[in-house]
């Protein structure tokens, strides 16, 4: 209003916003409130939402990177995990919300095989990792600490063992043995 403010600093302001509109495209006011609605859309969005252009760019770096054979398979692998062991846990939880007992809860129904519990965790740190550098998770509020999620994990009990190898001359004493 008059009293408070000059016309010289009511021109200046107005210069500003003309200004300000023709290098943005968009009113400060428009600006400010485009941010709003998008922070908002950002915290409503769930894992599930936005799992798929996890994966999609993580196979663009793949291909880019060409470190990898198939990376369409890989991604195909980790879209599987996701969907058999994360998904039940984290799929409708904001990114923000992770926590170390989830990551803990998804490990424990890996304890049966000790390759896919390593594939797991490396494709949720990914996840989290992809979400920290999207801007969905704050780094200084990620509460997923992989020590001691590590610490709490109980170990595998796959029971795969190997026999002792033979010389050749002792197979068909092995053959016979089987075969009795």
């Amino acid at each position: 209003k008059f009293p408070e403010v000059s016309m010289a600093q009511a021109k200046e302001k107005a210069f500003e916003h003309r200004r300000s509109i023709q290098e943005n495209g968009v009113a400060p006011r428009q600006r400010q409130k485009r941010a709003t609605v998008k922070e908002a859309d950002v915290r409503k969005q769930c894992i599930d939402d936005i799992v798929s252009q996890h994966f999609h760019d993580r196979l663009q770096t793949l291909k880019e990177k060409r470190t990898n054979k198939e990376p369409t398979k890989a991604i195909q692998r980790l879209s599987n995990l996701y969907e058999r062991f994360a998904q039940p846990v984290i799929g409708q939880l904001p990114p923000s919300d992770i926590r170390n007992s989830h990551i803990i809860q998804i490990l424990t129904e890996t304890v049966y095989s000790a390759t896919t519990r390593t594939r797991t965790k490396a494709m949720l740190s990914h996840l989290i990792m992809w979400c920290v550098t999207k801007g969905l998770i704050n780094p200084d509020e990620n509460r997923v600490d992989w020590r001691l999620i590590n610490s709490l994990t109980p170990e595998c009990t796959s029971t795969e063992q190997h026999h002792a190898s033979i010389a050749i001359s002792d197979i068909p004493r092995l053959v016979r043995m089987a075969m009795e």
